[in-house]
């Protein structure tokens, strides 16, 4: 009878998971820790996200869209939908799930790690499913072919995976994809990836999930000075969508993220981007920049910071190459996480502390609320 029950219960989680009717439930919750209550409910570009991979089935999906749109949450939900979907085709097979991020080495960040426990932690459970997540690099080791970035490293990485992926479903989630390794211009600024329909045709049984970063790869000596937009690839069994709703940073942070992406180019144009209104984002004061010299040291500064925190708040310390003194022991005390800056890629936490990096898109939006960024000063 236990059995019996437990495989009926298995399969309504499946007609609901199939249905979008739990994705939509998560979104909706996560919008309202998200916003601390103010908001309720998912915005409508999720919304219709989600509906249209319940009801056309798409066997790939390509996601784009600027920082804080919710677009990894969104994704792990298509991903679960896909999963529901397959286990109620006739003869269902088993199903192997892939998830990489190409802003990672050899070594896991915060985001796997958030995708492994947090988004996709059920699944671990579940016989029918096999997850691996992993670092790129560790993944093309194993795969035997070159770390490579943009579309040229997706197209290796589809490739390595299909050969393997003839005796099952494989889905294959990859996050934090950089828009383009190339600093040339592209014709009319559209960075192009249509030709990735093609590689997507090539196996029945792989089903792939690319989210694109909002921005390129740029080389430090040569920057990039456009902005761009993105083309994306097309096909019958391909869904492609931007989103456009932010609403995982406070007001005061947001309006920063908005300032610097007028400023800095080699960012994924964002002049359709909308924001909540100031009272449903999260609340926060001002972000905080904070120069040290040799009267006041790092040390001090994060003295301040400790004392100007928002009590009982979730905070990463994110730090460049090399430790300015033992922020180990620091962090320890305070109960913090503390991670490297190539480990930030779609990272979040109600604060971050940013200790001796230069601003960037990634670093100034992974707080949600408060933003303190301590540098030398000049």
């Amino acid at each position: 009878f236990r059995r019996v029950l437990f495989r009926s219960i298995n399969e309504l989680n499946d007609i609901l998971r199939a249905g979008g009717i739990y994705s939509f439930l998560i979104l909706d919750r996560d919008m309202t820790n998200v916003t601390g209550g103010k908001v309720l409910h998912c915005d409508e570009g999720q919304r219709d996200f989600i509906e249209k991979v319940v009801n056309n089935k798409p066997r790939h999906l390509f996601l784009c869209g600027s920082p804080g749109t919710g677009k990894t949450i969104a994704a792990c939900e298509a991903l679960k939908t896909k999963i529901s979907q397959l286990k109620q085709q006739e003869k269902p097979k088993k199903i192997n799930v892939i998830v990489t991020s190409f802003r990672s080495d050899y070594t896991s960040t915060p985001l796997l790690d958030d995708i492994k426990d947090r988004f996709l932690g059920n699944l671990q459970s579940i016989a029918e499913i096999t997850l691996q997540v992993k670092p790129y690099k560790t993944l093309c080791q194993e795969l035997s072919i070159p770390a490579t970035h943009g579309i040229e490293g997706v197209q290796a990485l589809l490739r390595g995976i299909s050969r393997n992926a003839n005796n099952m479903e494989t889905i294959i989630l990859v996050d934090e994809v950089w828009a383009s390794a190339s600093q040339s211009v592209p014709e009319h600024k559209r960075i192009d990836w249509s030709s990735l329909s093609h590689i997507l045709k090539e196996n029945a049984n792989l089903h792939a999930i690319i989210i694109a970063s909002p921005q390129i790869m740029e080389d430090t000596l040569s920057p990039v000075n456009f902005s761009f937009e993105i083309q994306p690839p097309e096909g019958e069994d391909i869904l492609t969508h931007q989103f456009f709703v932010r609403y995982r940073n406070s007001y005061a942070i947001s309006c920063l993220i908005n300032h610097f992406q007028f400023i800095k180019k080699g960012l994924l144009n964002h002049q359709n981007d909308t924001f909540l209104k100031e009272e449903q984002l999260p609340s926060g004061p001002l972000p905080a920049l904070i120069s040290v010299n040799a009267q006041i040291t790092v040390e001090h500064a994060l003295s301040f910071v400790i004392k100007k925190m928002e009590k009982g708040m979730s905070v990463t310390l994110v730090h460049g190459t090399e430790l300015p003194f033992n922020l180990q022991e620091l962090c320890k005390k305070h109960s913090w996480k503390l991670t490297r800056s190539a480990n930030v890629a779609g990272l979040e936490d109600q604060i971050i502390v940013v200790v001796d990096l230069g601003p960037s898109l990634e670093i100034l939006s992974r707080a949600r609320k408060q933003l303190f960024i301590i540098n030398k000063e000049g």
